[in-house]
């Protein structure tokens, strides 16, 4: 689940407190001073999206179908998104690409800090004699004395605009060279903030901000997080002496942050503290803010029990929400409750899941809880629960109202097309005095009207379109893989991702960490679109194809720098299994499907995805195991007994369909009796029906055909080949289609119709060449 809090933001500095007490003979910068040295860089690591890794999740952290990257790809943070801001990859050097990178000048009228008028002097001609100046210019007052910790922050913060214009090219071409520029300019800005800190004397405001301002800077840019941690500690204890509240709040957040990279039990029990503190003083702005963190935190531990704590932390915060008639906020909780529950591996998961999705629903009409990106969340979790569900009815019904959705949303200016962000107004908390401020802002800030709001990242408008696409190509795919519709939402999306690469230079300025974790929740969106476009080419034997999404999908995973793990990697891994077994090379098909990724036991506490893919791999491996070469009854028996927990009661009427063949052609050691094979042969008939599967209707006929009527005569044995056959061109599968005119060819044959049986199997041979060439 992505981290949904953006935090500190260290690209704006509010405006600073303009009459500091510092000693006349401070100076900036003292000869052979010692230079505060910062531990730049680190390891780039997903999470987990984060729309999108785990800093970068609404991430982008929704899965997609269940199938996609883990992470409600949540936006980017400034400080979490769709996001928790990461370390600094690592600089690999790639000559191959030649980027020139320039640093921009610092510009005087970027500072976030308010300035002084320049003081502006008449400059007498220089042919001028001295003498004849008027004597009122001539002595010209003293100039005044420089205001040196407004200058030093307002140095810092240009080093930091210009490592920040900087990263949008810096991501492009990640070279030790470009990587080096952006962290000097990010480590000449936090030494300037350090001298103002240590060798002026500051206001207590004052300091506090900075000690803030230094801390979210280290947080995002560098590793150093033991440096930050003393700067909060003793940042909170000069916030509490001088009352200094939305101070106090606002490190204490970004301090949970840091102490959940190191020890996330301690930070749990921090925002405990802090919540119950927040609750005593009834300050329900923080009430909610420290609840969103603590679920964002328990969802990223991926344990059944942190799981069900987020939810309850989640439930407190609708709690309170409908008490205090804060409906935007109970909104965006029930919405989260959604997304805990997908991430939940029990049966009941798919229910919890609607009936968190209705309560959503439920102040949706209201105008001033009229969020465009909540009711396009909405929409994109009911798609996600129908397509987990099976239900075809339910997921086309579904998937149009989404697509009405969100064409009617695509006009809507409130959802930015760029900006990651998302306001979530606070109606019912008034006295904000104290509380919010403009040093708070990228947490909580106030509207027009005085009034807070919360802060949150989420997908921009684009981001949620890419989304869309991959749900659509899906669904259509999942009614009809031979459908062109489903192919074309798949390649549209593609194209859209990969036109947001072209555009990656002219991004907006940012934090190098969040740009290239954006960059990495998109390469997840482009993995997933090659995978199930991978699977429509399967279903139709376009092996070619298959064999060139799968190339694309290693490409954009070594580009993104992608680990294929987790669900993406099991999914990939299993396509590959599946592209050996349509080419005919059953061996290395076998030692796919029987790898220990796809190991059956203890799969009770695994995600769903996960295990419904090793059950698809089981199935693999029984069917193959049917080959003459390693035919073996008493392994079947062993592979059914299996299996057969996990399929006959199965939520997805799919793979229970496939159970059921196997069991109808499975040879075990006592021959199976006919009436057997035809209830199984008959409930597998009737669920292809009743979920439209082109394919499985396709296998159940053809397998009728070939056991109730092979070598018989009559016109029930021609109807049901024929019928198999017209079953066989539907589905568009060049393999089945020549095992369908095979057994017609045996019917003609048997039948005297010696032209017509030599006629459709040569018709067969040549479509069974074309569905495997070179066998």
């Amino acid at each position: 689940m992505p981290n949904i809090w953006p935090g500190y933001d260290p690209n704006a500095y509010p405006p600073q407190d303009n009459s500091p007490q510092y000693g006349r003979n401070g100076m900036m910068m003292q000869n052979g001073a010692n230079m505060q040295q910062y531990q730049m860089g680190g390891d780039m690591q997903q999470g987990q999206t984060s729309y999108w890794n785990h800093n970068a999740r609404l991430q982008y952290d929704m899965p997609a179908t269940g199938y996609a990257p883990d992470n409600f790809h949540t936006a980017p943070s400034t400080a979490s998104q769709y996001y928790q801001p990461q370390p600094q990859p690592q600089p690999q050097s790639q000559p191959q690409v030649q980027v020139q990178v320039q640093i921009p000048q610092p510009i005087q009228q970027q500072y976030p800090i308010s300035q002084r008028a320049p003081q502006h002097r008449i400059q007498p001609p220089s042919n001028m004699p001295m003498e004849q100046i008027n004597p009122q210019m001539a002595h010209t007052k003293p100039p005044m004395e420089l205001d040196y910790p407004l200058l030093l922050i307002s140095l810092a913060e240009e080093y930091f605009g210009a490592a920040h214009e900087l990263a949008p090219a810096v991501a492009i071409a990640m070279t030790e060279e470009n990587v080096h520029e952006y962290h000097k300019l990010i480590t000449m800005g936090l030494e300037c903030l350090t001298i103002a800190l240590k060798q002026l004397k500051l206001s207590a405001r004052l300091e506090a901000r900075v000690r803030l301002r230094i801390a979210g800077i280290i947080y995002e840019e560098t590793n150093n997080y033991a440096e930050a941690e003393t700067m909060l500690s003793q940042g909170i204890i000069l916030c509490e002496r001088n009352h200094y509240y939305d101070l106090k709040y606002v490190m204490q957040f970004l301090f949970a942050r840091l102490m959940f990279e190191k020890n996330p039990k301690a930070a749990m029990k921090t925002l405990d503290s802090h919540i119950s503190d927040a609750q005593a003083y009834q300050h329900n702005s923080w009430v909610y803010v420290f609840r969103f963190l603590r679920a964002s935190h328990a969802l990223q531990l991926r344990t059944p029990t942190d799981n069900h704590a987020a939810i309850q932390s989640i439930r407190g915060i609708s709690t309170l929400a409908n008490q205090q008639g804060d409906r935007s906020v109970y909104i965006v909780a029930s919405l989260m409750e959604a997304l805990a529950h997908l991430k939940s591996a029990g049966v009941d998961g798919i229910e919890h899941v609607q009936r968190a999705i209705a309560a959503a629903r439920t102040y949706q009409l209201d105008n001033k809880s009229s969020i465009p990106q909540l009711i396009g969340l909405t929409h994109i979790l009911d798609v996600i629960c129908s397509i987990l569900r099976g239900d075809p009815a339910q997921m086309l019904s579904t998937l149009r109202a989404m697509q009405m959705v969100m064409d009617d949303l695509l006009k809507n200016t409130a959802w930015s097309i760029e900006n990651d962000t998302l306001t979530i107004p606070i109606d019912g908390v008034h006295k904000v005095k104290n509380l919010i401020s403009q040093d708070t802002r990228n947490v909580l800030s106030t509207r027009e009207d005085g009034r807070g709001q919360m802060v949150m990242s989420f997908l921009n408008k684009r981001d949620a379109y890419a989304l869309t696409y991959l749900l659509s190509g899906i669904v259509l795919m999942h009614k009809n893989p031979l459908d062109q519709k489903a192919v074309r939402f798949l390649k549209e999306g593609l194209g859209r991702i990969i036109g947001d690469e072209s555009r990656a230079s002219k991004a907006s300025p940012g934090l190098l960490s969040e740009i290239v974790a954006k960059q990495q929740w998109r390469g997840h969106i482009l993995c997933y679109l090659h995978i199930y476009m991978a699977f429509c080419c399967a279903a139709v034997g376009n092996w070619s194809q298959v064999k060139q999404s799968m190339t694309c999908i290693t490409a954009a995973a070594e580009k993104f720098e992608i680990p294929l793990s987790g669900r993406l990697g099991t999914l990939a891994f299993y396509l590959e299994g599946v592209y050996f077994q349509g080419t005919g090379d059953l061996k290395a098909a076998l030692k796919v499907f029987q790898h220990e990724t796809f190991q059956l036991y203890d799969l009770s506490s695994e995600d769903q995805v996960e295990r419904d893919v090793a059950i698809l791999a089981a199935l693999n491996v029984l069917l193959i195991l049917q080959d003459e070469i390693w035919q073996d009854p008493v392994e079947n028996v062993t592979l059914i007994s299996k299996l057969e927990p996990y399929c006959v009661n199965h939520p997805t009427k799919d793979i229970q369909t496939a159970f059921s063949i196997l069991r109808a052609t499975v040879k075990t050691g006592n021959s199976a009796m006919i009436h057997e094979t035809k209830n199984h042969l008959s409930a597998a008939l009737a669920k292809a029906k009743a979920s439209h599967n082109t394919q499985f209707l396709c296998l159940v006929l053809n397998i009728m055909c070939s056991k109730f009527f092979n070598n018989c005569l009559g016109d029930q044995a021609e109807k049901s080949a024929l019928a198999a056959l017209k079953q066989a061109n539907h589905s568009k599968n060049k393999l089945w289609v020549s095992v369908a005119e095979g057994l017609l060819a045996q019917f003609y044959d048997i039948s005297g119709k010696r032209h017509e049986a030599q006629a459709t199997f040569e018709e067969a041979c040549a479509v069974a060449h074309e569905a495997l060439p070179g066998h």
